[in-house]
């Protein structure tokens, strides 16, 4: 219903038609009920969920941005350390970069990840089937996290 002064009201409306003994019509009776603000609150929800789906789709973005923006670095570091490895080092020094190798790639792994959940969350993903090595996948695990428990009072072991 539009009003005098250009505002708009939503009526909703019910009737219901009374019929005489012979068929014919003999009395309407109904009601009309304001629901503006009924439909004020609808498009504010749509309005409130297309404003969180747009927040999604930049925090997908801005993830798959970032992933690979810290995935450039990290390979370099990888690449370092291997280039430092191939030197001769002492036993210690040869430990020193294997530890710091395993966790750079811990952390690439991590990253991969955080890119994997953008690609979900925007619908892009693809699944590649690719066969692995258990046993030294769950070690590697338990070997990345040793201090993490110990720190926590556990004890973190595994058996495959």
């Amino acid at each position: 219903m539009l009003l005098p002064d250009g505002g708009e009201r939503f009526i909703r409306g019910t009737a219901e038609m009374n019929y005489d003994d012979a068929g014919a019509p003999d009395m309407l009776t109904g009601s009309l009920q304001d629901v503006t603000s009924d439909i004020e609150q609808e498009r504010a929800l749509r309005e409130a969920l297309s404003e969180a789906e747009r927040a999604n789709t930049a925090k997908s973005d801005f993830l798959a941005v970032m992933s690979h923006e810290l995935r450039t670095p990290m390979n370099g570091l990888l690449g370092m350390l291997g280039a430092v490895e191939a030197t001769p080092l002492d036993g210690r020094q040869r430990e020193q970069i294997r530890i710091a190798r395993t966790r750079a790639e811990a952390l690439l792994a991590i990253l991969n990840d955080v890119l994997d959940m953008s690609k979900i969350e925007a619908g892009r993903m693809e699944l590649e089937e690719q066969s692995f090595e258990l046993c030294p996948l769950v070690a590697s695990a338990v070997y990345l996290y040793p201090e993490s428990a110990r720190a926590e009072g556990v004890t973190l072991t595994a058996q495959v």
